[in-house]
This record gives structure tokens, C-alpha cells and sequence, in this order.
């Protein structure tokens, strides 16, 4: 029963992603002119995207570091882990449902051998720290820029993003004692619950103990600055990268304003449904974004989607180097021998 449950709920999500794609898909044939699009495209400054193309590359290369510190790898497997960010990403793009995310545990098992338990304890760590980052740059620059955004309107979304912050940040320091407590009110569950399946529930406390466990240990690693300054600086690289991609397209905007508008895109990727690609929802949060601080809305709706494009194309083009790094040592490696077995 409780799989079968599990299986309805990926099936809804799954119609629900489907659907949020091809309703935008059906909206942006619908609402845009197509030679708008073209437009935008055309306009391009390449050198930009090029640019764009090299900070995203090391935001990639930061991302390696950041599970190379807190996993504690060998830096020799560096070229295999930032294949493996590479691979993540672009299944966590292509898969609805957020299922891609799971992909990063499956490969480190597998390619690492880093138990399951291990890796969704990492991968739960570091998500945390992501989200934690998101509002953090939005209250920094909206402090920065206080003066351009001080109406009602926007200081409600300040409050927002702080109570939101503050959330997040409790969440994290105080993640290893809430684990706990959960861990305490599920061993009381089956003394009330009489129906409950004892050795399946009890397998499953199991798990989650070993998981809490896990997450424990991160918090307690020495590393764990190491890690919150690559998470911020992988904020900041990811802002740069999409602005950079914003100015190829033509369009001025401060640094500062740009963080502000971009943030409600960034926040959609942490939704549990999405569309395929991100596509809807990313563009969503952005356009509304761009809005909230007096960009024209069909401005905004294109150049979001002409990012998510672009972001979409380096995540494959980053996949394919990724993947021919990974593999050069070991071609190296087959020539070597082939060449001391013929001398031999």
C-alpha cells in the first residue's frame, strides 16, 4: 500500500510537470510573437555568452570542489566528481518532479562508493545551504539599494525573504536537535497508531536514523566554512552567469537590481514541481521578478526564457567536456599499456 501510494503521488507530479510545460509552451506560441524571440536572438552580443559560458564553467568547478571538501574525496578524482555534478544537472533539468536530484546520490554510490544514506545526507545538506544563500543576496542588495525600493509594496517582500531567511537559518543550526526530535515522536507513533506494520515501520526508522545520523556529522565536519563560502561564491558565480547572459541580450541593468529581480526565478527551482527544463516556472518567477521592480513584462517573459535556454545549453555543453575530461586519463592510461605490451 504505502508504495502504491508513493507511486499515485509521482504520477500526479509527473501529469503536473508535464502540464505546467506544455501550458507554457502553448502560451508563449499564444501570447508572443515569435519574431520578438528572434529578435532577442539575433541581438546577441557572442562575446557575452562566451563569457557567460566561462563563468559557468567554473561555478561547475566550484560545485566539484564543494562535494570534493565536504565527502572528503580524493582531490586525483576531481575530473570524475565535476562529470558527476555535470550528469546531475542536466537530469535534474530534463526530469520533472525534481527525481534528477536523486541522481547525485546514485552516482556517488556508484562511482565513489558512498553509501546512499551518505550521499542524500550530502545532498540534503547542501540544498539547505542553497536555499539559505538565495535570500541572503536578496536582502544584501535590497539593503544596498534601499532607497530605490523603499515603498509598502517592496518592504513586505523584504520582510518576506528576512522571515524566510531567518527560517532557513534556524533550520540550519539547529538542523542536527530537529532531526532528533522527529526521530523521538516517530519511535512514540507505533505505541499510538495500533495498525501500523511494525517491521516495515521499524526498517524505516532504521533508515531515517542513519540519515540523521549523516546530516549530523556534516554539521559537525571542520570543513563546514569551506563549504558555506563555495556555496556563497557558487551564488554569486550562478548570478553573474544569467546577468552576463541578460547584458549579451542588449539590456543594461546594475548588478545589484539584477539580483533582486532574478531572485524569485532561482527560488522556483527549490519547487517540488516544475516543468520539464524548468521551463514555466522559471520564467514565471522571473518575469514576476522583473515586473515587481518596473521592467516591461514581455521584456521580461523573453529575456527569461532566452536565459533558461542559453542555461540549458551549457548545462549539455559542459556535459559533453565533462564527460571527455573524465575519460582521458583512462585513454591515456590504455595507450600506456598497449605501448609497454608491444615493447614487451
Amino acid at each position: 500500500m504505502p508504495a502504491l501510494t508513493k507511486n499515485k503521488k509521482l504520477i500526479i507530479r509527473l501529469l503536473i510537470s508535464i502540464t505546467i510545460t506544455v501550458f507554457f509552451i502553448y502560451f508563449i506560441v499564444k501570447n508572443l510573437n515569435i519574431n520578438d524571440f528572434k529578435n532577442l536572438i539575433n541581438s546577441i552580443n557572442i562575446y557575452f555568452i562566451l563569457i557567460a559560458l566561462g563563468i559557468h564553467t567554473i561555478c561547475y568547478l566550484v560545485r566539484s570542489l564543494r562535494i570534493l571538501v565536504l565527502l572528503k574525496i580524493k582531490f586525483s578524482e576531481f575530473n570524475n566528481i565535476f562529470f558527476t555534478v555535470s550528469r546531475h544537472y542536466i537530469l535534474n533539468k530534463i526530469l520533472p518532479v525534481r527525481i534528477g536530484e536523486l541522481s547525485l546520490v546514485y552516482f556517488l554510490k556508484n562511482e565513489q562508493e558512498i553509501s546512499y544514506t551518505k550521499g542524500l545526507g550530502a545532498l540534503l545538506y547542501l540544498r539547505i545551504l542553497d536555499l539559505l544563500a538565495v535570500p541572503l543576496f536578496f536582502i544584501v542588495a535590497f539593503s544596498i539599494n534601499f532607497s530605490s525600493f523603499s515603498n509598502s509594496n517592496n518592504i513586505i517582500i523584504l520582510l518576506i525573504f528576512l522571515i524566510l531567511f531567518i527560517m532557513l537559518f534556524f533550520v540550519f543550526i539547529f538542523l542536527g536537535k530537529i532531526l532528533n526530535l522527529i526521530l523521538k515522536f516517530l519511535k512514540l507513533l507505533p505505541k499510538k497508531i495500533k495498525w501500523l506494520e511494525k517491521n516495515i515501520y521499524f526498517k524505516f526508522l532504521e533508515k531515517y536514523k542513519n540519515l540523521a545520523d549523516e546530516i549530523n556529522k556534516f554539521i559537525k565536519l571542520k570543513t563546514n566554512i569551506k563549504v558555506i563560502i563555495l556555496t556563497i561564491l557558487n551564488r554569486l558565480l550562478n548570478s553573474l552567469v544569467a546577468y552576463t547572459i541578460f547584458f549579451g541580450f542588449g539590456i543594461s541593468i546594475g548588478f545589484i537590481n539584477f539580483i533582486i529581480g532574478s531572485t524569485l526565478s532561482i527560488l522556483t527551482e527549490a519547487l517540488p514541481v516544475s516543468g520539464i527544463g524548468s521551463f514555466g516556472t522559471f520564467e514565471a518567477g522571473w518575469t514576476l521578478g522583473f515586473v515587481l521592480i518596473g521592467y516591461n513584462q514581455k521584456l521580461s517573459l523573453l529575456t527569461g526564457f532566452g536565459v533558461n535556454i542559453i542555461f540549458f545549453i551549457f548545462t549539455i555543453f559542459l556535459l559533453i567536456i565533462s564527460f571527455f575530461l573524465s575519460k582521458y586519463r583512462e585513454i591515456i592510461t590504455r595507450k600506456f599499456l598497449k605501448l609497454v605490451k608491444g615493447n614487451s
